[in-house]
């Protein structure tokens, strides 16, 4: 996709760019920031909401008079819980990093071994070992 926007936007957080006639500038997606994946927000917001439960489960255990049993019980199903979700999160990263590994490896060897060669070891690589 193509953005186009006139010389007088102020586009100080676009990194690339090249000029067109008439004194347009064209920017193209990837000089726009990235966002970041949904996978990567539940990593995060998970991480984060472990660590408020820890730290109100410290300070009630160390400022408090009150019992923080289920505070503190909390606060270790939420260790668990963002240990599940970061190892979801890399089995997924591992995924993908297999998929482009295989891509490249078709590309840059299909022409000098042959297609089927190639395939049988990109199948090699995909397996779940």
């Amino acid at each position: 996709m193509t953005v186009f926007m006139s010389s007088g936007t102020d586009a100080k957080h676009l990194y690339k760019h090249s000029c067109q006639k008439n004194d347009i500038i064209q920017y193209t997606m990837d000089t726009y920031p990235k966002k970041l994946s949904c996978s990567k927000k539940v990593v995060i917001v998970s991480f984060l909401i472990m660590v408020a439960l820890i730290g109100a489960a410290v300070y009630g255990v160390f400022f408090t008079e009150k019992d923080m049993t289920a505070l503190a019980t909390l606060a270790g199903s939420a260790i668990v819980e963002t240990a599940a979700v970061t190892a979801g999160y890399l089995w997924k990263a591992k995924a993908e990093n297999k998929i482009k590994l295989v891509n490249q490896l078709i590309k840059d060897n299909a022409d000098k071994y042959g297609i089927d060669a190639v395939v049988s070891l990109a199948g090699i690589v995909l397996s779940d070992t």
